[in-house]
């Protein structure tokens, strides 16, 4: 086996949600300073509707200046329309420092969805010696 643990963070990047509007729901800002790679992973259960998560990059802290991610920068698919337990997973491979990301509902949605962001590939190890 492999220590993972010690060369990777883990933090929530969407608190647990009931989403039944169309609103838009933001998750907090992920700062992603001194990791290689960002792994976006969302467990939603869904009794009607879609979820679909967007996610934003910016260099400020505050991301005053976010933008949506360009398609050419995420891997996987950020929209489901399944009901009964779904798993959305999204790898972020662009290169600001700040992200976060937007949960959109649609066709009257019913919905609880939480998000972690999963820090790996840390350059300098370890990020946890607790």
């Amino acid at each position: 086996m492999y220590d993972k643990r010690t060369k990777s963070d883990i933090e929530s990047c969407l608190d647990v949600q009931a989403i039944n509007t169309t609103a838009v729901t933001t998750g907090p800002i992920i700062d992603t300073l001194n990791h290689e790679a960002i792994d976006l992973c969302f467990n939603a259960e869904i009794a009607s509707g879609v979820a679909t998560v967007a996610v934003y990059e910016g260099e400020e802290s505050d991301m005053s200046d976010e933008a949506l991610v360009d398609s050419d920068f995420l891997i996987g698919a950020a929209e489901t329309d399944t009901s009964g337990t779904a798993v959305i997973h999204i790898g972020y491979v662009g290169n600001m420092r700040y992200i976060r990301v937007k949960v959109t509902g649609s066709d009257t949605p019913s919905m609880d969805i939480a998000g972690i962001a999963y820090k790996s590939l840390a350059k300098h190890q370890p990020t946890d010696i607790t």
